[in-house]
This record gives C-alpha cells, sequence and structure tokens, in this order.
C-alpha cells in the first residue's frame, strides 16, 4: 500500500512538473508570436517611411557635472576663427609657401645663390 501512495504522490510530481513545462512552453511560443507581430508591424511603418514611436523620458533635474566632464569640456572647447581679408590672405602665401614643391634644382640653385657679404654698405667680397 505505501508503495502504491509513492508512485501515485511520485506520478502527481511528475504530472505537475510536466504541466508546469508544457505551460512554459505554450507562454513561450505565445510571447514569440507577440514578438514576430511586433517586428511585422515595424517593419510594416519602416516601409510606409514612418519610424515607430519611441517615448523618451525627460526630467527637471540638474545635472550633476562631474572633474573629468569639466576637464573635457575645458579642453574641446569649440573656438571659432573668423579672419579679416588681410589676414586671411597672409594665411593663404604662408600655406602657399609652406606646401610648395621643392626639388633638387631648385634646392641647389637656393644653396649655390650668390650672396653679397657687405659692411656699412661697401661691398666686402
Amino acid at each position: 500500500m505505501s508503495e502504491n501512495l509513492n508512485n501515485e504522490v511520485a506520478g502527481s510530481v511528475e504530472n505537475d512538473s510536466v504541466k508546469e513545462i508544457a505551460d512554459a512552453l505554450k507562454k513561450i511560443s505565445v510571447d514569440s508570436k507577440e514578438n514576430e507581430e511586433q517586428f511585422q508591424n515595424v517593419q510594416e511603418s519602416e516601409e510606409n517611411n514612418q519610424s515607430p514611436e519611441f517615448k523618451v523620458a525627460s526630467t527637471n533635474l540638474p545635472e550633476k557635472t562631474g572633474f573629468w566632464t569639466k576637464v573635457k569640456n575645458a579642453l574641446f572647447y569649440e573656438i571659432k576663427v573668423e579672419l579679416t581679408p588681410y589676414q586671411q590672405k597672409i594665411e593663404d602665401e604662408i600655406n602657399d609657401f609652406l606646401h610648395q614643391e621643392v626639388t633638387w634644382k631648385s634646392f641647389k640653385s637656393f644653396l649655390l645663390k650668390e650672396v653679397p657679404i657687405t659692411y656699412k654698405g661697401k661691398r666686402v667680397f
């Protein structure tokens, strides 16, 4: 009799666990179908050039500025420089000078150029 009772208890435990597993599988399949429907709705809205609506949480709380944020803001502060036309002309000339093409012939002629050496306005050599 005790064996019969143990088998019934074991059977009911097994049946309960099987039912729980079956319920969980049904829930998963229902959830996956709902997710699939939501995914299809998102795809359809993208096809219709409509974006899904997102809710943005906004708060009126002040933002606490940390040390590293202050350092970053100081280092990467955006600076706008506006030049006058004369300053722009000078900057362009400097740019042209720095980016000019240097050839061996021009470098050689620069090195071997005759330079007058003068003292008090009179040529020494």
